[in-house]
């Protein structure tokens, strides 16, 4: 019942959210107008991220080295990006970014809203 009550009382602004004033200027005035993404390499790089989004980052990297291997002189293979500069590459466009609250290693649970002030995880014992 206190996970329900905190969910019916949480706000943008909770501390527990970790959201950012930028983030939180994003979610309330997001863009409108379509991004424009003038580099083929980035364009691509972001093609190869949505395709492979359930896959691991080696995947990524992989595609990434094979099209920089296969297509060297191609216009903007160079400003192809990795797979953690794509992350924060991508935040300039939309102003999402990764929000991380520590997690049970055994995933029952995140430990955020009214667990967030737990060590231990009360399902499984876990540190």
């Amino acid at each position: 019942m206190q996970f329900i009550l905190t969910i019916r009382d949480s706000c943008l602004t909770d501390p527990v959210a970790k959201l950012d004033k930028n983030a939180l200027k994003w979610l309330c005035n997001p863009p409108c107008t379509p991004l424009m993404i003038e580099s083929l390499g980035i364009h691509h790089s972001i093609s190869i991220y949505l395709t492979l989004k359930h896959s691991l980052q080696s995947a990524y990297k992989a595609v990434c080295n094979l099209t920089q291997c296969n297509f060297a002189s191609a216009p903007g293979v160079n400003d192809m990006l990795t797979f953690h500069s794509f992350e924060s590459h991508i935040a300039t466009y939309t102003g999402v970014k990764d929000v991380c609250h520590d997690m049970c290693h055994n995933s029952c649970i995140g430990f955020t809203g009214p667990y967030s002030n737990l060590e231990i995880c009360f399902m499984c014992d876990t540190s």
